[in-house]
């Protein structure tokens, strides 16, 4: 006995081959994803604060840290968007986005050290303290990254 065919009204022809993507959502996911936005976030707060945003009078070292912070802002805000595809199954080398992820999340980190550094040079601290928050925030997704990228690619 034959299975009757069934048509329906919506689909057209075959089923899609590639299907939906698959979206891993776990804790250490939404850790890593919420940290590298947070490292946006206070980088650009730290680079609104920059006396030398504002107009005031700026000195080559205000520039040289606020340079640093908006790069540190760029690549973070790039790893941001890689990890999405760390996210998204549907990609093709998911080690490959996690490095990537990896690499840009320590050179952010290495950015904001740098502009830290510049930022608290012989002044009073006052708006080197969000390049610091910022700093501290990507060195916390760069760990969770690295934890990510060697336990849950692997599961």
């Amino acid at each position: 006995m034959e299975e009757p065919v069934r048509t329906d009204p919506v689909q057209i022809g075959d089923r899609p081959k590639g299907g939906r993507p698959g979206i891993s959502v776990r804790p250490t996911v939404v850790l890593v994803f919420i940290s590298l936005l947070l490292s946006c976030l206070l980088g650009i707060i730290g680079s609104a604060v920059n006396p030398s945003t504002a107009g005031g009078l700026s000195s080559a070292r205000r520039n040289a840290a606020l340079a640093f912070s908006v790069i540190g802002l760029i690549l973070s805000f790039v790893a941001a968007v890689l990890y999405i595809f760390v996210v998204i199954e549907k990609f093709g080398d998911k080690r490959f986005f996690a490095l990537s992820v990896l690499i840009l999340s320590c050179v952010t980190c290495v950015c904001y050290i740098i502009s830290t550094a510049i930022a608290y040079g012989a002044t009073i601290p006052f708006f080197g303290a969000w390049t610091l928050s910022a700093l501290w925030v990507s060195v916390v997704g760069a760990v969770v990254v690295v934890v990510t990228l060697f336990l849950d690619l692997e599961a």
